[in-house]
C-alpha cells in the first residue's frame, strides 16, 4: 500500500459520562463514518470506495476514577444496535463483527489526570462507508461509568 495515507478517524465517545458497564458489558455502539479516500470507476462509471485496514486503536480514560479497563474494542460492518450495559448482542449482530482489538490492563498508562491506551493492530474491512465499534469490558473488570468517560481514536488506510 505505498503511498497511501494515513487516515485519523478523530476522538470517538464509546462510553459516556452517566453510562455504567459493568463485567462482560457492552458499551453503546458508535459510529465511525470513513474518509473516502481512494476511489475508482467501477464499469458502471459509478465511483466506488476500497477496502482498508484499522492500523492502531488508541483509548483514552478521564473523570471520575479514571478505570483502566481490560476490554475488547469490537467493530462492526452494520450497526448493531447496542446499547449501553448490554449484556450480550444477537447471533445475527455477531456476524456483522469485521475483527476486534484486545486492550489489557497493563496497556494503559495511568497518571492522576487520565489513562491512555494504545494498541497497533490489523483488521481488515471491505469497502464499507461507516463501520460501528462498542468496547466489552471483560470479565472480572470494575464498573466503568459513574464520571467515567472513554474515548477513541482509530488509525486506518484505505486500500488502492
Amino acid at each position: 500500500m505505498e503511498g497511501m495515507p494515513i487516515v485519523e478517524q478523530g476522538v470517538t465517545t464509546l462510553i459516556a459520562t452517566g453510562d455504567v458497564i459493568t463485567a462482560s458489558q457492552y458499551s453503546a455502539s458508535a459510529t465511525m463514518t470513513l474518509n473516502v479516500g481512494f476511489t475508482s470507476t467501477g464499469g458502471s462509471g459509478t465511483k466506488r470506495t476500497h477496502s482498508g485496514e484499522i492500523l492502531t486503536v488508541c483509548l483514552y480514560s478521564s473523570g471520575g476514577s479514571i478505570e483502566i479497563p481490560a476490554c475488547k474494542v469490537i467493530f462492526f460492518d452494520a450497526d448493531p444496535a447496542v446499547p449501553a450495559a448490554a449484556a450480550a448482542i444477537t447471533a445475527a449482530e455477531h456476524q456483522t463483527i469485521i475483527g476486534f482489538a484486545t486492550i489489557g490492563t497493563t496497556d494503559w498508562i495511568k497518571d492522576g489526570n487520565g489513562a491512555t491506551a494504545y494498541k497497533m493492530t490489523a483488521l481488515p474491512f471491505h469497502n464499507a462507508h461507516t463501520l460501528y465499534v462498542s468496547i466489552l469490558i471483560d470479565a472480572g473488570e470494575a464498573t466503568v461509568g459513574s464520571g467515567e468517560i472513554i474515548t477513541g481514536n482509530f488509525w486506518y488506510r484505505r486500500d488502492k
